[in-house]
């Protein structure tokens, strides 16, 4: 009991010192002395852990997506580096400077650092939207500058090979435990089973089976990055951070390609169905432009019969002339009315169209178009 209450004295003091979007927020704590209880309130976390949604994916024979890994990986070593450094990750852009291969862990002015040392699925929770939250670190440890540590403490599985073999815990450790919680995101099991002979052995070697052909190349060398036997051959999370800002980058280009071709294939239904519209419209036209004419032959006929019977050949010419004159005022008035019929029916059926997508993907309007229909509306048949 005792060392329990220790354990949650210790988590208190670092969880007092930590304020990171990425890392559980305390609260406060109340200690019961009658009944040698401590009450530690945290940040609430609705999604519960890293571990349930990996046992969810094994259960529905179901691997996680790639951009999910990243993303968790990325908030996780943004954590560890406000851990490990004792200070807040650079912003976009700029690149982590991080520690000299020979240097020991320090932060900016001397300030302590704090290595987690039981980093695995069961501590790494899950807030809104799914958003990353480190926790339980009632087996962390604070650094003082130029201090190593060399106590055995974290989870078997999880568990370096320094630590196997009774050396010292350093920020890279952290980072061993990082690429094993990694790998069991997309295989669904650790690398290195509980049951296996002799599991020390197999750590100490680093041998594991690779992860699915489905996952990137790239994911596959951090994995193997951080699961180097020796911790000087691990990255520390300064330079995890800057591959996570160029991941982003990457990512981030790969979105607008994306958006971008969508916007094209969407101006392009639209041009489409447009250009449709038009050609019936023009087929309309052309239909209209025969039934007049088909009436106005007609009528002609008509009237010329008619004239023809009543007047003599001396006043026949006075006669065409004026019958001439009927007919094409007639045929006027109409195609005027068969023009505004059409010019209303394109435009209403254009702008029906147009109101299924959104105006601000739309470049162009076919007025061009329009106007060529218009101008073979107004040709002589």
């Amino acid at each position: 009991m005792r060392k329990m209450l220790e354990m949650l004295d210790t988590e208190i003091n670092i969880l007092k010192q930590l304020r990171h979007p990425n890392i559980i927020a305390y609260s406060e704590h109340y200690y019961i002395k009658d009944l040698q209880t401590l009450h530690l309130y945290m940040e609430y976390c609705e999604n519960g852990d890293l571990k349930q949604v990996i046992d969810d994916l094994e259960d529905e024979n179901q691997l996680a997506e790639e951009k999910f890994v990243w993303r968790v990986f990325s908030q996780i070593v943004s954590a560890l580096y406000r851990c490990h450094y004792g200070e807040d990750p650079p912003p976009p852009g700029r690149n982590a400077l991080g520690l000299d291969v020979n240097a020991k862990l320090r932060g900016s002015s001397g300030k302590p650092m704090i290595l987690h040392r039981d980093l695995k699925p069961e501590n790494i929770f899950l807030g809104a939207n799914y958003s990353v939250k480190l926790g339980d670190f009632g087996l962390s440890k604070i650094l003082r500058p130029h201090e190593l540590t060399s106590s055995y403490v974290g989870t078997s599985l999880y568990m370096s090979p320094e630590i196997r073999g009774g050396r010292q815990y350093t920020l890279h450790s952290d980072i061993w435990a990082l690429g094993c919680t990694i790998y069991e995101m997309c295989v669904k099991e650790p690398p290195f089973y509980p049951d296996d002979h002799d599991l020390t052995k197999k750590i100490n070697a680093g041998k594991y089976q690779q992860i699915p052909d489905c996952y990137s190349s790239l994911l596959a060398d951090v994995i193997a990055c951080c699961l180097q036997v020796s911790p000087r051959n691990r990255p520390d999370t300064a330079q995890l951070m800057n591959l996570v800002n160029l991941v982003h980058q990457e990512q981030e280009v790969e979105r607008l390609s994306q958006e971008l071709k969508e916007r094209n294939d969407l101006v392009a239904r639209v041009m489409k169905e447009a250009n449709t519209e038009k050609d019936s419209a023009a087929r309309a036209m052309n239909k209209a432009q025969e039934i007049v004419n088909e009436r106005c032959k007609t009528k002609y006929k008509e009237i010329d019969s008619e004239l023809r019977s009543q007047w003599e050949t001396r006043a026949r010419r006075v006669i065409d002339s004026e019958v001439e004159k009927r007919v094409e005022e007639r045929v006027e008035k109409e195609l005027n009315e068969l023009r505004k019929q059409f010019e209303n029916t394109v435009k209403k059926r254009v702008e029906e169209a147009l109101e299924k997508y959104p105006r601000r993907l739309i470049s162009t309007k076919p007025v061009v178009a329009k106007e060529s229909a218009q101008a073979t509306m107004l040709s002589p048949p």
